[in-house]
């Protein structure tokens, strides 16, 4: 849910100190330079007035428990994400630990988790040192190559790689020109920030000592560095996400044991428990909720919209409308959008998303045997307006830029279609993805799914993977005589996919929330307790510090799986 303007704001090179009257000053005056900022604060201070009518005072801080062990969280630091952020946060109180939030970045941020009882905030300084400067100048000056910056480190955490994450999603760029002066210093601050948020999180680790690290995303500046350092420590790090679905969150615990792995992926006591249920009919139809009312309900992953004004097309309509040949099998490739979440998990076989799928074109212009679709991911629709960006997607133009005109067999369905993804499954017989979570939905129904990278599901049993790049290229070539999963392959795949979609998530019931279906997929959220006596004492509160008391990797609804079963 992070934007490119909260990357860059995120990582500003000083921030001045929040204390309430500083913050408010602040806010004032960057809001008469930037009328966008000033728009949102706006914004905020509504919701922020809209919080504390709703709340009272019922939410006040407790006196804390004393000799508690602290936790950092960092926050979003906006007035919609505070009531999520609470839940989170009390489930950590429950095991016994005090909040700290890290951030907000304005006064009404702060004013929110103040009223939601979380008064323990700490300023985010990542102010750049001269050494850090320095630093980044020299590494950027002595590199020749992208790959040369992706396995740069300082002080032991992988800066190169969080420097360039965070720069793709600011500057929604999939790929930078080393050759270009200009970008090799946009670079270098970025490495610097990196590096700043090094030291920075030294400091706060240093004066709080905490027993956990929880945050969102643990691939952008500052959080990507902050997560390594408590990793290699020995510090917990636990990431929270939404669901595929309104009123349930995802929660994963990292440690260098498990560094590399998607935060929605299972972990490997969750797949052995999973992989040896006895499949049945009710798991079937559990996993088949999640899987298909998600999408007609238009509920599926709506904090970025995927499914918002789509409707389903039945195959043989679907069939003529993208002009298919009846007569060959159908291949649907499915690109990441180029520069969100880059470099986060696992390892890739090509040196990014745009190249993956500038490859995979280059096959697909070759391979006439097949029908070729591809999907340009609906994402990217409500990123457009969250960023205000109205450019044409890259996926589309780095198309045009390798097919020149579009050859008869390939068939591109752009981000704003109507076309409802569950659509294409009916006639797809090839999926192709790095890593997406595409992939599991496929293969769930049966469909040979190839992927390009590791980290979440690949390597498990129902998905066919490769070590190098150019394997991979040479079976592409030759997709069409990829065969069908086997009954055993299946069977995998929808157990995955019933662990993933059924028993990781979350399900609240301390709080109600949900994606309005506008522009930006507005969250809209309510706490259902009655004050925070009662938070953090509800049923899904004690759930979520049983989990985090029992050190396991995973939270998973065991229950459900007995229930169900």
């Amino acid at each position: 849910m992070i934007s490119g303007r909260q990357v860059v704001a995120q990582a500003r090179l000083a921030i001045v100190p929040r204390v309430p009257l500083l913050s408010r000053l602040d806010d004032g005056l960057r809001a008469m330079r930037d009328p966008v900022y000033g728009k949102r604060m706006r914004e905020e201070a509504t919701a922020l007035q809209r919080l504390k009518e709703n709340l009272g005072g019922r939410f006040a801080d407790l006196a804390p428990v004393p000799g508690a062990k602290s936790f950092i969280m960092y926050g979003f630091g906006r007035v919609d994400m505070a009531l999520l952020e609470r839940i989170v946060a009390a489930g950590f109180e429950h095991a016994g630990m005090i909040p700290v939030i890290v951030g907000p970045w304005h006064s009404y941020g702060a004013a929110a988790y103040r009223c939601l009882g979380l008064g323990r905030l700490n300023p985010l300084a990542t102010q750049v040192s001269v050494a850090a400067r320095l630093a980044a100048d020299r590494a950027i000056a002595g590199i020749q190559q992208k790959s040369e910056l992706h396995v740069f480190e300082y002080d032991g955490v992988p800066c190169g790689k969080i420097a360039m994450s965070s720069l793709m999603r600011s500057q929604r760029q999939g790929r930078f020109n080393l050759d270009d002066v200009a970008t090799r210093h946009i670079l270098a601050d970025a490495l610097a920030r990196s590096i700043g948020a090094v030291e920075a999180a030294r400091k706060l680790l240093r004066r709080h000592r905490p027993a956990a690290l929880v945050l969102s995303d643990r691939g952008y500046t500052p959080f990507g560095e902050m997560s390594y350092l408590c990793m290699e420590g020995g510090i917990p790090v636990y990431t929270w996400n939404v669901a595929h679905r309104n009123g349930r969150i995802v929660m994963k615990r990292f440690g260098k044991h498990n560094s590399h792995l998607h935060h929605h992926s299972l972990s490997f006591e969750s797949w052995r428990r999973i992989s040896e249920l006895n499949w049945c009919a009710a798991y079937q139809a559990a996993s088949e909720r999640e899987l298909t009312d998600s999408y007609t309900s238009g509920e599926w992953y709506g904090e970025v919209g995927t499914q918002f004004h789509v409707s389903s097309v039945e195959k043989q309509a679907l069939i003529e409308r993208l002009k298919l040949d009846p007569n060959k099998k159908t291949v649907v490739l499915f690109p990441h959008i180029f520069w969100d979440g880059t470099f986060f998990w696992g390892e890739d076989l090509f040196d990014d998303y745009e190249e993956w799928y500038c490859e995979v074109l280059k096959v697909a212009r070759d391979n006439t045997r097949l029908n070729w679709v591809i999907k340009i991911h609906p994402a990217n629709i409500v990123k457009d307006v969250r960023d205000k960006h109205s450019a044409e997607h890259s996926e589309v133009t780095v198309m045009r830029q390798v097919l020149g005109e579009t050859p008869g067999h390939i068939r591109l369905i752009e981000a704003s279609s109507d076309i409802s993804t569950l659509s294409l499954f009916s006639i797809m017989d090839y999926c192709l993805t790095v890593r997406g979570t595409i992939g599991i939905e496929a293969a769930y129904r049966g469909i040979p799914v190839l992927t390009a990278g590791t980290g979440r599901y690949d390597r498990l049993g129902f998905t066919v993977d490769f070590d190098d790049r150019k394997s991979y290229l040479a079976r592409l070539r030759h997709l069409e005589t990829v065969p069908s999963l086997t009954t055993t392959e299946w069977e995998l795949a929808k157990k995955y996919a019933f662990g993933t979609f059924a028993l990781r998530p979350t399900p609240l019931s301390s709080l109600q929330f949900s994606f309005r279906k506008d522009a930006v997929a507005s969250l809209e959220a309510s706490l259902t307790v009655a004050n925070l006596t009662a938070l953090r004492s509800a049923p899904d509160i004690a759930a979520l510090g049983e989990w985090i008391h029992s050190g396991e990797d995973d939270f998973c609804n065991w229950a459900l799986a007995e229930q169900v079963g």
